[in-house]
């Protein structure tokens, strides 16, 4: 549901683009603007999404994506109980796409971003242990949650 009497400030205005669909909320920001965006909402927006509810990966390869990976990150506002999305783009980086980690805000960030980096491939720079978590250390099929990997088997190309 749209958060009722939020507004964005105008310190947001061009690095923040807000979207409201379907009744929900999302504002949409840049790898650069991310943890500064959601320490603000945390710590001084009004409500304070001071809760980090869930973390997903999103792969926008056969929606056209550029770039192709996003993150999501859903945000609750306790005092009321008002939710939020904020969206952001992964940049591509050496080792593939990335992002800062924001366990420096949430601690339970760091099961998310860990689930995100085994099943999607998405780094997340300053994780303190950035390592898989469903998946073993040894498993040779990439990041499985990716839309190139086939989904009935290796030899299957049903992608």
């Amino acid at each position: 549901m749209t958060p009722k009497g939020f507004t964005l400030p105008e310190l947001w205005q061009g690095s923040v683009t807000v979207r409201e669909a379907h009744g929900e909320m999302t504002l949409e920001t840049s790898a650069d603007s991310l943890l500064k965006l959601l320490t603000w909402l945390r710590d001084e927006s009004d409500p304070a999404f001071n809760m980090l509810t869930d973390q997903s990966g999103v792969d926008g390869l056969k929606l056209g994506w550029e770039p192709r990976f996003k993150v999501s990150y859903h945000l609750l506002a306790p005092s009321n109980g008002d939710r939020l999305r904020v969206q952001v783009p992964a940049l591509e980086g050496e080792e593939g796409p990335e992002l800062p980690s924001a366990t420096g805000l949430w601690e339970s960030a760091d099961w998310n971003e860990r689930e995100i980096w085994d099943l999607m491939g998405i780094r997340f720079s300053g994780h303190p242990d950035l390592r898989r978590i469903l998946l073993t250390e040894d498993y040779e099929h990439g990041h499985p949650l990716q839309k190139q990997i086939p989904t009935r088997g290796k030899h299957d190309d049903n992608r």
